[in-house]
C-alpha cells in the first residue's frame, strides 16, 4: 500500500526503515487468516481490528520512532509539539488509506476518521483502540524522552523566542472559539488539526514558549489572527 507522503527532512535511513515495517506488515497481514470481530460502529463484525494491530500499528510505530529522533535533527531540531502533530496526522492519513485498500463485501473495514467543517479527525471507537495499545505507548514515552527546544542554550533557541516578542495567544483562541461555537479546549484543538497540548502552548504565556514557529504561524492563521509584539 502506498502511504502518506514523508516529512522531506527524513534522511534516507529512516525512509527505508519506515517502508520496511510497512512490507513486513501488509505481508503479515496478507498471510493470516481473516478474522471479523464486532467494530463499534457496527454490529456487523469486520476486520478493523485486524488491520489496526497487524497494519496500523507496526506501521505508526516506526514512522513515530523516526519522527521522535527529529529532535536531533540538525541544524535545526523538532520541537515535541511538532512531532505529535506530525505523527498524528500521519496516523490519520494511514487510517484512511487502509480502508481504501482493504475494505471488501467478505472483509468488511469500516471508516475509522470523520470529516467534520473540513477538519478529519480519528473516530473515537478507532482513537480508543489506538491509544491502549502497546504501540502507543511506546510512542508516548518516546516523546517524553525528546530534547524539548525550551531546554536547549539560549543562542540555540528560535530568534523569535528571544526578541521579547508576546508567547500567548489566549484571547485569540477564545474569540476564534466563541466565533465557531466551541465550547472546550480539546474540540478546538481537533478542529485545527494539532493535539489538545500543543494548542494549550499557544495560549500559555507563561514562561518561555514551548512551541515552534511553525505552530503558532499554522495556529494563527487558522483562527484568522497574527502575531504581533508585547
Amino acid at each position: 500500500m502506498e502511504l502518506p507522503i514523508l516529512p522531506q527532512e527524513f534522511s534516507r535511513q529512516a525512509r527505508k526503515r519506515i517502508i520496511d515495517s510497512e512490507i513486513m506488515a501488509s505481508r503479515a497481514l496478507k498471510a493470516s487468516e481473516p478474522h471479523l470481530r464486532s467494530f463499534y460502529v457496527s454490529s456487523r463484525s469486520s476486520g478493523n481490528w485486524q488491520v489496526l494491530e497487524q497494519y496500523v500499528l507496526p506501521v505508526f510505530l516506526a514512522f513515530a520512532k523516526e519522527t521522535c529522533a527529529m529532535s536531533q535533527h540538525k541544524p535545526k531540531p523538532w520541537y515535541s509539539d511538532q512531532i505529535d502533530r506530525v505523527v498524528r496526522e500521519f496516523l490519520r492519513e494511514l487510517l484512511v488509506a487502509v480502508r481504501g485498500e482493504y475494505d471488501r463485501p467478505d472483509y468488511p473495514v469500516f471508516a475509522m476518521t470523520s470529516d467534520v467543517g473540513g477538519y478529519g479527525y480519528v473516530r473515537p471507537e478507532a482513537k480508543d483502540i489506538i491509544e491502549k495499545s502497546a504501540e502507543w505507548k511506546t510512542y508516548q514515552d518516546l516523546l517524553l524522552t525528546v530534547e524539548d527546544a525550551s531546554e536547549q542554550p539560549e543562542s540555540e533557541t528560535e530568534p523569535s523566542m528571544q526578541t521579547g516578542k508576546r508567547i500567548g495567544y489566549r484571547k485569540e483562541v477564545y474569540a476564534w472559539m466563541e466565533r465557531q461555537g466551541i465550547d472546550n479546549v480539546e474540540i478546538a484543538a481537533r478542529r485545527l488539526g494539532i493535539s489538545k497540548s500543543a494548542l494549550k502552548s499557544v495560549m500559555s504565556d507563561k514562561g518561555k514558549a514551548r512551541y515552534g514557529p511553525e505552530l503558532l504561524e499554522r495556529v494563527l492563521k487558522l483562527i484568522g489572527s497574527q502575531s504581533g509584539g508585547e
